[in-house]
């Protein structure tokens, strides 16, 4: 996630870890996210779903002109976030990987309404599984539900399997031309990002703010470097420069400092609220001890530096 920067991707700044967590320091997006807008509006007007598609698009085709070609795979209202402006940030690349033309990727991943038939069949999957997860969530954002959804588990893999689209009556004709090119269960077949992101409906449907647009030369990364990237990496291991100890020990110094401080809103809240004060005091020392067990990983960090 350090080498993407998109502007309707979530950035990631820095990480650390402990005995039990791993910590990421991401941007800050204070809109909520789709599930949220959804939830309350139900469905939403073909232009606004077409600027939140319009920009959600825009971050895939970054992602697969990568190289190699980096897949979501758990694209969904729920990991769409949206800032203060309105605009659609993707996040949560808990199931994001790489993959090529000769190189499928084989785990089945995901929300199961979202699951493409490739993943369910048990087949290899590429890029084409993210255009299907768009399909799903513009057929959700202009009908409010999944076009695959039944009454249980196996029933919506069954119809995901077999059955056909079902549209509701005055649904636009085009935006169901785009949906079912999505949403074509011959992974071979299925249209590509960059076919989506010039389909007509898009063009008819005026943007409701100015695009933002990433001229970007895509990184090419040698075989070395995708399996390094591969691998999971601990926060601090033998081949850590002093420069990245450094620059563990200032995260967890940041910790520390944002525990402190929840620490000093504690025991605000100690002093107003005395019915709960046992509660309080227990948070209190919990808090108290996690900034010390951090403060001790600082200087484990320090002593690997020397």
């Amino acid at each position: 996630m350090y080498l993407l920067d998109h502007p309707h991707l979530v950035k990631l700044f820095s990480h650390f870890e402990d005995d039990k967590f791993f910590y990421l320091i991401l941007e800050l997006v204070e809109g909520g996210n789709l599930f949220q807008k959804l939830s309350r509006e139900q469905v939403l007007t073909e232009r606004v779903a077409a600027q939140c598609f319009r920009e959600l698009v825009l971050a895939v085709e970054y992602l697969h002109t990568r190289s190699p070609a980096i897949i979501h795979r758990d694209i969904k209202p729920e990991n769409i976030l949206i800032d203060k402006t309105g605009r659609i940030k993707l996040s949560d690349f808990g199931w994001a990987n790489y993959v090529n033309k000769v190189s499928e990727r084989l785990t089945s991943c995901g929300t199961l309404e979202y699951l493409p038939p490739e993943m369910l069949d048990e087949k290899g999957h590429d890029t084409c599984a993210d255009i299907w997860c768009l399909g799903v969530l513009l057929y959700e954002m202009l009908t409010g539900t999944t076009p695959f959804k039944g009454s249980g588990k196996e029933k919506t893999m069954k119809n995901i399997l077999s059955q056909g689209i079902k549209f509701p009556l005055g649904f636009s004709h085009i935006a169901k031309d785009l949906i079912q090119k999505m949403l074509e269960k011959d992974k071979e077949k299925r249209i590509d990002v960059f076919h989506v992101k010039i389909h007509r409906w898009l063009s008819i449907m005026l943007p409701l703010r100015e695009t933002i647009v990433q001229n970007f030369v895509p990184k090419v990364l040698g075989s070395e470097e995708v399996e390094k990237m591969d691998e999971v990496k601990t926060a601090y291991s033998e081949n850590d420069t002093d420069e990245d100890l450094k620059g563990q020990e200032n995260a967890f110094r940041k910790s520390v400092g944002v525990i402190k401080a929840l620490v000093t809103v504690q025991s605000q809240g100690v002093k107003s609220k005395r019915g709960s004060l046992s509660e309080s005091s227990e948070e209190l020392r919990v808090l108290t001890e996690r900034a010390k067990e951090i403060e001790e990983k600082i200087e484990g960090v320090r002593v690997l530096g020397c």
